[in-house]
């Protein structure tokens, strides 16, 4: 979790992995949090609130992973986010909830809330989403510009929506989506 934050933060996150699977694809979910959430794998990989400025990922660099958890980033409020180089996989929606799917979950990026949203920018910047049940998702006064991303096999199960590019309640903003590439999906773009 990043905390409140005035100006352009001083971090940056770089060449990190955020995994639930203690080995992937074979082993099954880690019992890392504690009760009442044991046996569940981490929720998300990175929470921002009331950032003014950060950046995750940097160009020519070692590419950040966020895989087999349930929500990659997740842009709370009023935060601006830079996000370059990161490769999404296997993003999925939850089931632990009475009411399935779990609300925020099986959204690699998930930006709220009078918040502002760089995603790419260029080919040396490209963020990837292989093998997820949705891409990027900004609701409620969010502006965007969406570029040079790559998006692969986004589809979920019949049961739930799957959308590469879903941007919802952003009256008045300015949302930019260009030179993207989209394989194997249910729903490339769409915007309410």
């Amino acid at each position: 979790e990043v905390n409140p934050f005035a100006g352009s933060h001083p971090g940056v996150i770089q060449g990190c992995t955020f995994d639930a699977l203690s080995t992937p694809l074979t082993s099954g979910p880690q019992t890392t949090l504690k009760i009442p959430f044991a046996g569940r794998p981490p929720a998300i990989g990175v929470e921002i609130t009331d950032v003014q400025n950060i950046n995750i990922g940097v160009v020519n660099a070692n590419a950040n992973t966020f895989q087999h958890i349930e929500c990659g980033v997740h842009v709370v409020s009023n935060s601006k986010l830079t996000l370059v180089n990161s490769d999404f996989r296997e993003i999925r929606y939850s089931t632990y909830c009475s009411n399935n799917p779990c609300p925020n979950t099986g959204i690699p990026v998930l930006v709220e809330n009078k918040s502002t949203l760089i995603a790419g920018g260029s080919i040396a910047a490209a963020n990837n989403f292989k093998n997820c049940d949705n891409g990027i998702h900004t609701r409620n006064e969010v502006t965007c510009d969406i570029r040079f991303n790559d998006f692969k096999n986004i589809d979920a199960s019949p049961l739930y929506p799957s959308r590469s590019i879903y941007l919802v309640s952003n009256t008045l903003q300015t949302m930019t989506v260009n030179d993207n590439s989209f394989t194997d999906f249910r729903q490339g773009v769409e915007i309410q």
